[in-house]
């Protein structure tokens, strides 16, 4: 069984725990003032064993029934929806249920929305809307949905670089995640910073900037200038990942800042 169950009126039925029967039980009815009621999961259990339905079971001491709330959430489901949205570039999103965390007869006219930085790397979350006196009302839901990520298709030790090649796409339930998985790769960009095993879904917390230009090494400089293209050799005199500004020294000792472009190759700015 789950641990909440959400009802539309005062009345906890059958079908709110086994699903839409065409001969409904009413089980219990809420107080006239409460909203919300606790049921230790052992007698929900025999209940549901006296109507036929045997093969459920609880990780919970008490399931608890919450009254929805008449309320026009539409607003908040719509700013979850494209929070997600931004954070997985390729989610594809099933349902928002969202559920303020006490009864509500109204929705205040005028509200901001505000959520926690890491909330999205979790299905399940918290998000909260402040009024204009400053009040706070907060709001549980949670969103079911398949989202992109990044896997390894072979082990591979620390400072291996990333690409194509050795990464898989996989889809997967999106559930709960330490960091920010990876949802797409490109080539000389990313190097592990630890040792992984095949099948290992890579976040950002695994990898590290992949320096294409170490220190020392012979860069191939390039000039366009026009319809001219000059290219010639140069000594790096720091180290670079792809994008970097870095500074060179040509075979006169002149000093040259250029912009990283590939594996020791670069162009001046």
């Amino acid at each position: 069984m789950q641990r909440n169950y959400y009802i539309e009126d005062d009345t906890i039925k059958l079908s709110h725990i086994v699903g839409s029967l065409e001969n409904d039980v009413a089980l219990f009815k809420l107080s006239q003032t409460k909203h919300i009621k606790r049921i230790k999961a052992d007698e929900l259990l025999k209940i549901l064993k006296k109507y036929g339905y045997k093969d459920f079971s609880s990780p919970y001491p008490y399931i608890q029934f919450n009254k929805i709330s008449p309320i026009d959430t539409s607003k908040i489901h719509n700013f979850l929806e494209k929070y997600y949205t931004e954070k997985y570039k390729t989610i594809d999103i099933k349902k928002i249920t969202l559920e303020p965390r006490s009864y509500m007869e109204n929705m205040p006219k005028n509200y901001t929305i505000d959520i926690r930085s890491h909330e999205h790397l979790s299905r399940n979350g918290v998000v909260a809307i402040k009024t204009q006196q400053n009040k706070m009302i907060f709001f549980n839901y949670i969103i079911q949905a398949s989202i992109t990520v990044l896997t390894l298709k072979n082990d591979l030790s620390r400072n291996s670089e990333l690409s194509k090649i050795n990464t898989l796409k996989n889809s997967i339930i999106l559930d709960k995640f330490n960091a920010m998985p990876l949802q797409e790769i490109e080539d000389a960009t990313w190097e592990l910073k630890h040792s992984m095993k095949k099948g290992e879904i890579i976040t950002d917390r695994d990898v590290t900037p992949l320096e294409v230009i170490k220190r020392d090494a012979n860069v191939n400089v390039m000039l366009q200038n026009g319809s001219i293209l000059i290219t010639f050799s140069a000594k790096a005199l720091q180290s670079g990942c792809m994008g970097d500004t870095i500074f060179v020294e040509n075979n006169k000792g002149k000093k040259i800042r250029v912009i990283v472009i590939g594996k020791n190759r670069a162009k001046i700015k």
